[in-house]
């Protein structure tokens, strides 16, 4: 009986991990920098990337 509680408990677990891995998720970030070229000083601008979507 002991064994069987065990099995019940490591599949059900299983599954849950599976389900939990397979299911989409959202993704929002804001990416922040600065867009620069060597050698030239005048080529200088802060930018800022969105990624959104669901992966």
């Amino acid at each position: 009986m002991m064994k069987r509680f065990l099995y019940t408990t490591i599949i059900v677990f299983f599954l849950s991990v599976v389900i939990w891995y397979f299911n989409p998720k959202q993704y929002d970030k804001t990416l922040e920098g600065v867009y620069y070229q060597l050698g030239d000083n005048d080529v200088y601008e802060e930018v800022s990337v969105q990624l959104n979507g669901t992966l």
